[in-house]
């Protein structure tokens, strides 16, 4: 699975400086998919909102209710301060944590799939 195939069923529109991404997913019945990239501190607040979130993220609030079938580049737990939130809307689920580096750029952790 690609950035095009998750676009396809997911309806994400993906920034501009979106950088170093990393896609893992699986597609059944329904389709599943973990996607990691850097991302300019810049574009952080247009992309959530595109993603669905209305309110901003919460500080230290954790998404991911299960891991296990995540990859082993999926290293979310490792981010010292991230933001984080989860949405439902139109038969998606998606789950959110944005890393804060020091510097430009910040690292996405995205779960998205289909309910």
């Amino acid at each position: 699975m690609d950035l095009q195939d998750i676009n396809e069923w997911a309806h994400i529109h993906w920034p501009a400086s979106m950088d170093n991404w990393l896609v893992s997913g699986e597609r059944g019945i329904d389709a599943l998919a973990f996607i990691r990239f850097d991302l300019d501190q810049s574009e952080v607040e247009q992309f959530v909102c595109d993603l669905g979130f209305g309110a901003p993220l919460a500080p230290g609030f954790w998404p991911f209710p299960n891991q296990a079938e995540a990859p082993v580049w999926w290293t979310p737990q490792h981010a010292a301060s991230y933001t984080g939130g989860e949405v439902l809307e139109a038969g998606l689920a998606r789950e959110l944590l944005i890393e804060n580096n020091a510097g430009r750029s910040a690292t996405v952790f995205l779960r998205t799939y289909q309910v």
